[in-house]
């Protein structure tokens, strides 16, 4: 009888350690951090193709951030375009699904922090060149005209002749990177605006911007574009 009682107490001993083992163990694969979120979503891809993704950095400052892109969603989270949001969520590592061995993270929001404008979203505008290449415009003809949305980080506009489109691949405060910029191929007059716009547009590398004004230089630092924004 005291034989079966020791037996049943030790059984019940290591149920209990067997119960604690796998809380513990759950309890591991879950952890509160705080993230900024970026202003803007990044492309990446996944077994669908491309998406617009968030990109989180990790730290308390958002000073000189390193960038990590995620290709899942924050539940509970509203992403808005314009502004950094420093946030703490959960993570949890969970299975992908029944037939895979891999794990994903899972991503919760549980608090938002703080919330800054990013300063870059006020190049979305629409803009008209005051000059090109250094020289004013002769505004006796048809004028180029360009559109930003960081929202969608693209750029679409006229050349004064044709209506274009491109990527807008990476900005930092100062400096900004296009990507392939397509155009309509119709004839037009008046091409020696057209003809210097689109080669000063595609060696822009940086710009500078003050109240009601957009400045594009090339990479020596040299003028290519002057704008004024238009309502």
């Amino acid at each position: 009888m005291k034989t079966l009682t020791i037996l049943k107490s030790y059984l019940l001993n290591l149920f209990l350690l067997a119960v604690l083992s796998i809380g513990l163990s759950c309890s591991s694969k879950s952890k509160s951090t705080l993230v900024w979120v970026n202003s803007m979503k990044s492309v990446c891809t996944d077994k669908e193709g491309e998406l617009n993704c968030l990109s989180i950095h990790r730290g308390d400052s958002i000073v000189d951030p390193n960038w990590e892109i995620i290709a899942s969603e924050i539940e509970g989270f509203d992403f808005e375009p314009g502004y950094f949001q420093k946030i703490e969520i959960k993570e949890e590592l969970v299975a992908n699904d029944s037939s895979s061995e891999e794990s994903a993270v899972k991503y919760t929001f549980v608090n938002r922090l703080e919330k800054i404008f990013d300063k870059r979203f006020t190049l979305n505008d629409i803009w008209v060149p005051n000059r090109i290449l250094g020289n004013d415009i002769n505004d006796s003809v048809p004028l180029p005209r360009m559109e930003i949305n960081l929202s969608k980080m693209q750029l679409l506009g006229t050349n004064g002749c044709n209506n274009y489109r491109g990527k807008i691949e990476q900005i930092t405060s100062t400096e900004i990177e296009f990507g392939r910029i397509m155009s309509t191929k119709k004839m037009c007059l008046h091409l020696e605006i057209t003809n210097q716009y689109d080669k000063a547009l595609n060696s822009s590398k940086s710009y500078k911007q003050k109240e009601g004004e957009l400045t594009f230089f090339d990479s020596d630092g040299v003028e290519t574009l002057n704008f004024k924004k238009v309502d």
